[in-house]
């Protein structure tokens, strides 16, 4: 059970990760370009999600012969890193853009 709960926490640790590193990119406390970011969360996404697979099914009980949930959590974490880390980048990227607009002068 707990196994389970540390699978399905692991999930979102590559989105939360892009949240809090495209934040400090807003607020110029790191250097990193949004694309760099985005690009790390996406990598870091799918090999999280199979990693979390991997350690569900390392603890099933012997003589288990199905499998499909756990690969399930497969699927569904390559799912969630898709899908939040675009969005994720283009809001961050509209909000680093509004703060850092350049003035022009006349």
């Amino acid at each position: 059970m707990f196994i389970g709960i540390v699978a399905l926490v692991l999930l979102f640790f590559a989105p939360i990760l892009q949240i809090v590193l495209s934040e400090l990119r807003v607020r110029n406390k790191i250097k990193l370009a949004t694309g760099i970011i985005a690009i790390l969360s996406l990598i870091l996404g799918i090999l999280i999600s199979i990693s979390a697979t991997i350690l569900l099914i390392n603890n099933l009980p012997a003589g288990t012969k199905c499998i499909t949930g756990e690969v399930g959590v497969a699927v569904l974490g390559i799912f969630i890193t898709l899908i939040t880390t675009p969005v994720i980048g283009l809001i961050y990227v509209l909000m680093y853009n509004s703060k850092h607009k350049k003035q022009s002068t006349i």
